[in-house]
């Protein structure tokens, strides 16, 4: 590869319109956002999820947290979302879903 080309060999090329999302939402522990992303997982509403934390946030007072981050189609966020809401009940939480644009084949397939 030459400096400046666009992609490598674990890239899928240019940015490209993919239909998925990454969606990232924060747990108030450990054992809830283990347990969010073995039930999404099972319910086959995500394809892989990832658990990081705690994170430490003064954002609306939200305190420590653990994020929960799935990949998933742009088709069933709205499924995930339902989810995490009833999951979530009256707690407040953050939630956000970006489009994964770029990705190795193996990941996107």
């Amino acid at each position: 590869m030459k400096k400046g080309d666009a992609c490598d060999s674990h890239d899928h090329g240019p940015k490209v319109e993919t239909g998925f999302v990454q969606i990232t939402a924060t747990a108030d522990n450990q054992q809830d956002a283990e347990s969010l992303i073995r039930y999404l997982t099972e319910q086959k509403l995500v394809a892989c999820a990832q658990v990081q934390g705690p994170e430490t946030s003064d954002e609306d007072n939200l305190g420590n947290g653990w994020r929960c981050r799935f990949k998933t189609s742009d088709l069933l966020y709205q499924s995930v979302k339902q989810e995490l809401d009833t999951y979530f009940d009256d707690r407040s939480y953050s939630i956000n879903a970006l489009p994964i644009v770029r990705g190795s084949d193996h990941f996107l397939s």
